[in-house]
């Protein structure tokens, strides 16, 4: 009888230790997902988001943007360091237009053929809280590179090899 009692009484001990001590939390438990993420700026890019241009030409384009619920967008401009960026050269303070949309332009020069990019960096103020928004608007310099080039693996060295088409032209 007494070693039931004292059973019963470790077993009565127990449970209401753990029942008393606070759960611990871990990383595992913790949802991390779309609903606990930073938001960004409610920014859209409406013009097109990739252009063409000519080694050494001279590009002029008018970005549009939309943003909800503002009246006044910030944009700075920053250019891949093989374009030049003409202007703008400093953060732009835009109103909307007739239509609802922020547009800016932009004058970029071409000198090396490939694909470069323009970053956008958007910021709206409101409320006494500023949100922003990065975007890129891709442009192709020059001839985009063939499309007919196959890769294939060589079996024996496990290297990687690609097989191009011969350039032959006659003097």
């Amino acid at each position: 009888m007494k070693c039931l009692s004292k059973l019963a009484l470790a077993a009565c001990l127990a449970l209401s230790t753990a029942a008393c001590a606070p759960e611990k939390a871990t990383v595992a438990d913790t949802p991390i997902g779309p609903d606990h993420s930073k938001p960004g700026a409610p920014i859209t890019l409406v013009s097109d988001s990739s252009y063409r241009s000519e080694v050494g030409a001279e590009l002029n384009l008018t970005l549009s943007l939309r943003a909800h619920a503002t009246e006044r967008l910030t944009v700075a401009i920053k250019a891949d360091s093989a374009l030049n960026l003409i202007s703008p050269l400093t953060p732009v303070e835009l109103t909307r237009d007739s239509d609802g949309r922020f547009n800016l332009d932009i004058s970029v020069r071409t000198p090396a053929a490939g694909r470069h990019y323009l970053r956008i960096y958007a910021t709206t103020a409101g409320q006494g809280a500023s949100m922003s928004r990065s975007m890129s608007v891709g442009i192709q310099v020059g001839d985009p590179p063939s499309s007919t080039q196959k890769s294939s693996t060589n079996a024996d060295q496990g290297e990687k090899l690609r097989r191009m088409k011969a350039d032959e032209s006659e003097p």
